[in-house]
């Protein structure tokens, strides 16, 4: 009886010291902080942002995950970091592109024990929108004498051929009333039709810069509700240096010139709200949209 007792006691403290050392042997699961403690963010309509910070782990990193998290569910973005330069201490940076809605990002850290921690990261939008808008602009035609013909998406100014030519670099769009072409908007850039309607000795083939501003017409686009620059395709590839035959309605997309010093490569669109009289004295009222 007594060797029973003895045997049963000795088990009961292996039993005790082998629990021990199990509590002892294993160390905390990984520590995910985020960049100043910083969870959530709030960018404009189509930026980008860098979530940034640090994983800690005392038993060495195995993988690091990120997942986009929505109603719907979750999806992996992109492949499992599995190198790391030091398994107990790494810093991460994860970039979401053009970001259009409310935005949620998991980090999840495994470690080489099987010990995972997840931590969310927020990015709000801001639904303001980044366009800014002019309203009513009216530019006269060629041989309009009281309105000017040219206008600047950097500040919204109508200017007239002088005063142009002496900002030259800021215009991105001339009107003209042609013949064939009818109500016209111009890049400066198209010389070959701006020279046979503005012949004085400030016309755009004497100016310093001729921005070569890219135009489409695009009517399936609903004007009044874009109020981000993500919304309005680009046009540097498929635009023109003109649109012509213009009507009420019409949609205009726009793109700037990288010459244009004030607001290179920025893109914008309008909507025709009159048009009035004909020849060279008419004249085109739209409102714009541009980016900031």
């Amino acid at each position: 009886m007594k060797i029973l007792k003895s045997l049963f006691i000795l088990a009961l403290v292996a039993v005790v010291f082998s629990s021990c050392n199990k509590d002892e042997d294993t160390k905390p699961a990984p520590v995910i902080t985020f960049i100043n403690n910083i969870s959530q963010a709030t960018v404009n309509p189509g930026d980008n942002y860098t979530i940034a910070g640090t994983i800690t782990s005392e038993e060495g990193l195995a993988e690091v995950k990120y997942f986009n998290v929505t109603q719907a569910g979750e999806t992996q973005i992109g492949q499992a970091i599995t190198s790391f330069t030091d398994v107990n201490n790494y810093s991460f940076q994860k970039t979401i592109n053009d970001i259009n809605q409310q935005t949620v990002i998991k980090v999840m850290a495994t470690d080489k024990k099987n010990q995972t921690s997840v931590k969310n990261f927020t990015i709000n939008v801001n639904q303001q929108g980044n366009l800014k808008s002019y309203n009513n602009i009216i530019l006269g035609a060629q041989t309009n004498a009281t309105i000017g013909s040219s206008f600047a998406s950097f500040n919204g100014l109508v200017y007239n051929l002088t005063d142009a030519k002496n900002n030259s670099s800021k215009i991105d769009l001339i009107f003209f009333y042609g013949t064939t072409n009818l109500a016209t908007l111009s890049a400066p850039s198209n010389l070959t039709e701006l020279n046979q309607v503005f012949t004085t000795g400030s016309a755009p083939n004497t100016w310093t810069t001729n921005n070569d501003t890219k135009l489409l017409k695009n009517n399936s686009l609903n004007f009044d509700n874009i109020i981000n620059s993500a919304d309005i395709p680009d046009v540097q590839a498929t635009g023109g240096n003109k649109v012509n035959n213009l009507a009420v309605g019409d949609i205009i997309v726009f793109k700037t010139a990288a010459t244009n010093v004030d607001y290179p490569s920025k893109k914008g669109l309008l909507k025709v709200k009159a048009i009035t009289g004909t020849g060279g004295t008419a004249t085109i009222t739209y409102d714009v949209k541009a980016e900031n």
